[in-house]
C-alpha cells in the first residue's frame, strides 16, 4: 500500500520540525510526498553480481533489506561496487 493520509503527514512535518527547526520555519509546503514500500526477502538481502551475457552488461541485484534498508543502504552499496569491480 502506497497511500498516505494527512494525518501522516502532519506527524512527519512535526517531527520535522522539532529536528530541524531552522528549516521548518520557512513553512513551505512540501514538494513531492511519495511512499515507497519496503520489500523484504525470507532468503535476506540479495546482493550478487551476474556476470554479463553475449557482451551485456552485468546485472547487480541489492534488494530485500525490509524496514533496514536505509540503515544498511551504504555498507550494501560498497560491498556491491567491489562486486562489481571484481566482474569488470
Amino acid at each position: 500500500d502506497t497511500s498516505h493520509t494527512d494525518r501522516e503527514l502532519e506527524r512527519i512535518m512535526r517531527n520535522f520540525a522539532a529536528l530541524a527547526p531552522t528549516l521548518a520555519a520557512a513553512n513551505r509546503e512540501p514538494a513531492l510526498v511519495w511512499t515507497g514500500l519496503r520489500p523484504v526477502r525470507k532468503a535476506g538481502v540479495r546482493l550478487q553480481v551476474l556476470p554479463a551475457r553475449d557482451d551485456g552488461p552485468l546485472l547487480a541485484h541489492n534488494y530485500g533489506h525490509g524496514g533496514s534498508g536505509w540503515t544498511v543502504a551504504h555498507g550494501c552499496a560498497d560491498e556491491l561496487a567491489d562486486l562489481i569491480l571484481l566482474h569488470a
